[in-house]
């Protein structure tokens, strides 16, 4: 009788610690699953806040792109406003920002037709004729295309 209940006593321990057993298998899939959960939760908040500090920079870069609009736009030229035109651009392209380079062919992707003019044979079909405002971008993304003429 002492051997049936010590192994009804052998077969509660190994019930229970099988039950143990799942119980922490359990909780140790239920923290896994946690874990990812938040590591997924703080990427995407670090994307965020990348993403909300890159709309402040921009529109804080589109005010300066404003300003050397009106530098390129003054009508008297000196020296002053020249070395200020260029340490603004200097800021600009630091931090990754650049003028948009001046093709002869007019690209919708990096261009915005203001106007047209009759095609020459000095200014072929879809040639730009005139720069009415600088384009600037960053890497490949335009913050604001270049305002063009082109010949049509």
């Amino acid at each position: 009788m002492a051997e049936t209940a010590s192994q009804h006593t052998l077969d509660e321990v190994f019930t229970e610690v099988t039950q143990l057993r799942d119980l922490f298998a359990r909780r140790l899939m239920d923290d896994k699953t946690k874990n990812a959960a938040l590591e997924k939760l703080a990427q995407s908040n670090t994307l965020l806040i990348r993403s909300a500090e890159d709309e402040r920079i921009l529109a804080f870069v589109k005010e300066l792109i404003l300003l050397c609009d009106r530098i390129y736009n003054r009508t008297q030229s000196d020296a002053f406003t020249d070395s200020v035109l260029e340490e603004l651009l200097e800021i600009l392209a630091r931090r990754g920002i650049e003028q948009i380079e001046q093709l002869e062919q007019f690209d919708p992707r990096i261009h915005s037709c203001l106007s047209v003019v009759p095609a020459s044979e000095a200014h072929p079909v879809n040639t730009i004729t005139q720069v009415i405002r600088q384009g600037y971008r960053r890497g490949d993304k335009v913050i604001r295309p270049a305002e063009v003429v082109v010949a049509r």
